[in-house]
Order: structure tokens, then sequence, then C-alpha cells
């Protein structure tokens, strides 16, 4: 009767032990390693019938400690401390270091055992610990505690080593899905924080990835609208619609390609890049990425000295040319000792003053270029701004003898903005009607606060523009040439920078022209700026 006893304990005993295993071993298709580390800690304690336990985790170096997770209620900053002095002093150091399982029958008289000084309260009195090994490399240190003396015996043991054994995979797996996810973070981080739109393609090309530049570049609403899409489901986005066109051009899948892009719509320059990502074999292509860096900046500078180049060669060099005709006649009146014709020396006059015309505006236009690229933002007094704009030029509103009109609002306020940009986007557009409106004429200059905007506007009674010129005002290098305007000096950048200006001020430009009537243009900023533009900064 009592060996039928004893049989019945110890099968009962294995049916135990066996149902633990198979609970371990279900942890190896769980990812979580928080859970994973959890679940097997509560197994092993309750399969043994300790009173609690403990686990460190290791880090890929086999040095304590990645994680730490105990059933006593401890604050995190002591359990840190406590891992950290249990792996260097106690009983799991020990067993780090030596690398095997360690049962402590009373730990009042085993050294292994650190004390902490309120372990006069603790009912501690027996031990085991076991490591968790993966292929040879212990991942961790499992140890269990019980209030009895003597409590862990070689079958405990015995079944916690094998319990460490089944969890080393699934510890290992949760592991490195746990360093996939970090790793992913980071370089989900990096891609939020590019300044480049990135797209990732896998072998079919669909989107599998995309930042919020390339988002925005797309086209799409948001991100959901992309991912799992073919690169090809988008012919209508002039930049994905190129890529597009890459993929389709023999070879193009097995090597990189980089090439130009220009939008004319949005006036904008990309350069792209096509990087194939090979798997082991260099013809095995896994997916694609592909990088579109905005270089519009670089080509409007590279556009403007070529303008600038081409102005030097051509429109400089005809007052250029007429200044030397009334040179060479008054050389020769001058041989003859014939009075100076004063037209010789009005010729000649005007023919400086276009040709100083031209060297401003093209001082102009690299001052532009040059603080569009480090605007500086500072607390602006507006109406002294508008007075420096007006002042230079009522001189030749007096020689022109036009009628200014000055019209602003005595409380404009402040603004935070870039003073150079704004004073030169105003002066741009007195500039533009004096310069077409013909003698006699008038211009009214307008400065006004509406709604916590700032509105400036100039409007002239010149020649007007016709409305088939007028879609093209504000591109780069545009003028609406006509007959009557054949005569008129100009390097078609002004609206375009002071469109640039206005919209880095996160204002708009705005126009009405009507043909032999007149002209007004303007624009308007916020009076009280966005966050990013409430403190002076240097963009």
């Amino acid at each position: 009767m009592e060996q039928a006893q004893d049989t019945h304990g110890l099968l009962k005993r294995r049916t135990q032990e066996l149902r633990t295993l198979v609970q371990v071993a279900q942890l190896v298709n769980t990812i979580d390693l928080d859970y994973v580390l959890a679940a097997m800690l509560q197994i092993t304690t309750e399969s043994v019938g300790a009173r609690k336990g403990s686990f460190f985790l290791l880090d890929p170096q086999g040095m304590p400690i990645q994680r730490f997770l105990t059933q006593r209620n401890l604050p995190p900053e002591v359990s840190r401390e406590v891992a950290r002095d249990v792996a260097e002093k106690g009983l799991a150091g020990w067993c780090i270091r030596h690398q095997m399982s360690a049962i402590v029958t009373d730990i009042l008289q085993d050294e292994r055992w650190y004390f902490f000084p309120d372990d006069a309260q603790s009912d501690v009195r027996s031990a085991l610990c076991v490591p968790v090994f993966y292929e040879g490399t212990a991942q961790g240190i499992l140890t269990l505690v019980s209030d009895v003396v003597g409590y862990f015996d070689a079958s405990h043991q015995q079944l916690v080593e094998a319990v460490a054994q089944q969890a080393s995979t699934a510890v290992r797996n949760a592991r490195l899905f746990d360093e996939l996810q970090a790793q992913q973070r980071q370089l989900e981080l990096v891609l939020q924080n590019t300044g480049e739109a990135l797209f990732a393609l896998d072998q079919e090309l669909q989107i599998t990835l995309a930042n919020p530049e390339a988002v925005a570049l797309s086209g799409q609403p948001d991100l959901s609208a992309l991912v799992g899409q073919s690169i090809h489901a988008f012919p209508h986005s002039f930049v994905l619609g190129s890529i597009s066109t890459v993929f389709m051009e023999e070879g193009a899948r097995q090597q990189s390609r980089s090439y130009e892009l220009r939008d004319e719509d949005t006036q904008r320059d990309y350069f792209v890049t096509v990087s194939p990502i090979h798997a082991g074999l260099p013809l095995e292509v896994e997916g694609y990425v592909v990088v579109v860096h905005d270089i519009t900046s670089f080509r409007d500078l590279t556009r403007l000295k070529t303008h600038i180049l081409h102005m030097l060669t051509h429109d400089i060099k005809n007052p250029m040319n007429v200044i030397w005709g009334y040179v060479d006649l008054l050389r020769i009146d001058s041989e003859k000792d014939a009075p100076v014709d004063p037209r010789f020396i009005d010729g000649i006059f005007r023919a400086l003053n276009r040709m100083d015309s031209l060297i401003e505006e093209i001082l102009n236009a690299e001052r532009f270029m040059s603080v569009g690229l480090h605007t500086r933002y500072t607390r602006l007094n507006l109406r002294a701004v508008v007075l420096e704009a007006v002042e230079p030029f009522e001189g030749v509103v007096q020689q022109k003898q036009l009628a200014l009109e000055l019209g602003i609002d005595p409380n404009l306020g402040e603004a935070m903005g870039d003073m150079l940009q704004l004073r030169e986007a105003m002066a741009n557009l007195i500039s533009n009607a004096v310069k077409y409106t013909p003698p006699g004429g008038q211009i009214a200059v307008r400065a006004e606060t509406h709604q916590q905007r700032f509105y400036f506007s100039v409007e002239d009674t010149g020649m007007g523009i016709p409305n088939h010129l007028q879609h093209q005002l504000f591109k780069k290098f545009y003028r609406a040439l006509r007959p009557e305007t054949a005569g008129i000096e100009g390097t078609g950048l002004g609206l375009s920078l002071v469109k640039m200006a206005i919209e880095q001020h996160q204002g708009q430009v705005w126009f009405k022209s009507e043909l032999n009537v007149g002209s007004t243009f303007g624009f308007w900023i916020p009076l009280i700026p966005e966050p990013n533009l409430q403190e002076p900064k240097e963009a």
C-alpha cells in the first residue's frame, strides 16, 4: 500500500513536471520579452512551490544587467540597485561567473548569499539559482527562494534546469524581436528626422515604408495611402511617376540609378537615387530604396549665376555701347574745339542709370537668394520697415512727376520677421510700380492690419498686364515683355523673390491687373506669428 502511494505521488509529480515543461515550451511562440520573462518566472515558482523568484537578463557580452524581474514589490530604482549588487556580490553573480547551477540549503550558512540591510526582516532561508543557456551562452539567471531551510533538492534543480533549457529558445526569440523593435524605432526616428524623402520598396515594387517627406511629396493624404501600393499606382504624381518610369527601363532593377528631375508646375528641382537592396547573391534583389533630394535652392543659385552672366554679356553691353558712342562724339568735338553738346552728357547719364538699375537688381537678387537660405528673424516695427522701403524712391518719383500716396496705419504694431527680406519685398513692388507707370501717373502704397495679419500693397496707374501674360508673373526670370515695355530694364527675378520671401514668413502674395488701367501687387504676413517664429532665431 505504501509503495502504491509512493508510485502515485511520483506519477503526480512527474505529471506536474511535464505540465510545467509544456507550459514553458508554449512560450517559444511568444515574442513579447516582458511577457516571456514574467510567465517563465511565474510557472517555475509555482511548479516547485518556491516562495518567490527573480530573473536577471544578461547583455550580449554576458554582463548583467539588462532587465530585472522579481515577485517582490520593489520600486524600479530599488530593483535596479538590488540587481546590480546581487549580480556582483551574490549567488546570481557566482552562477554567472561559474556558469553552473547552485543550491543554498541555508542562506545563513552560505557565504555566496548576499545580505541587504533590510534582510533582518526577510523570511528567505534557502535558494536555488539556475543559469539559462542558449547555444552555450548564458542568457540569464533564474533564482528561486523559500522560507524553509533545505527546501530545494536535486529534483527541483533538475526540473528548473529543464525549464531553463526549454525557456532559453523562447527568451532568445523574444529577445531578438525586442532588439529588432528597438532598431526599428531607431530607424523610424532617423527617417522621421531626415530632410530627404525616402521610399522603401519590396521585390514587387510595392511601397513598404515612406517617411513624412515622402508622403508629402507623393501628394497622398497619409502613409496608409502609400504602403502596400505599387510604385506604378501613382501615374499622376510627378516624382512617383518618374520613379515608375525608371523601373520600366531594361536592366533598371539590377543596378543603382541617379537622375535629376524638375517639376515646372511647382518650380522644384530633385535629385533621385534608386538603389537595389541585395540579398546573399549579387543578382538577388530583396527590394529597393529610393531617396529624393530637394535641390531647388542649389539649382536656383546656378540659374541665377547663368542669368547674371547673360545680363553682363548682353543687357549691360547695350548701355555700354551707348556710352562708348557718346564718348566718341565728345572726342571728335573736342578735337574740333567744338562746344560740348548737352545731349551727349544726358545720353551718357541715361545709359549709366540703366546700368546702375541692372546692377542694383542683380545685387538685390543675390541678396535675396542669400538671406533666403539664412533667414534671421527679429522683432520688427512694421511702420519703420515700410517707411525705409519707400524712402529711396522719393527722388525718382519726383523726377517722373508721379503722385505718391502713402496710406500707412499709424497702429501697425510689431511682428517677427526678417528685416532685409520684408523691406526688399516692399521695395521691389514699389520699384515695379515706378518703372511701369508713365510720367504723371499715380502710385499708392498702403499698409494696414486686419484680423491678425499685416497687409501691404502697391497700386499704380501704369500700363497693366495682359491676361495671357499674368499666369507666369511669379516664375523666376519671367518678364511679361511686349513692345511698350521693351525699353524697361529688369532681371525677371523680382516678383519670384518677393513670393519666396513672403512664403518664408508664412504669408501669401496676390495681384490684380488690367491692361492700360494699372496694377495692384500686395502681400500679407501673420501679425501674430506661428509658435516657431515667436522667438528670434536664425534658420
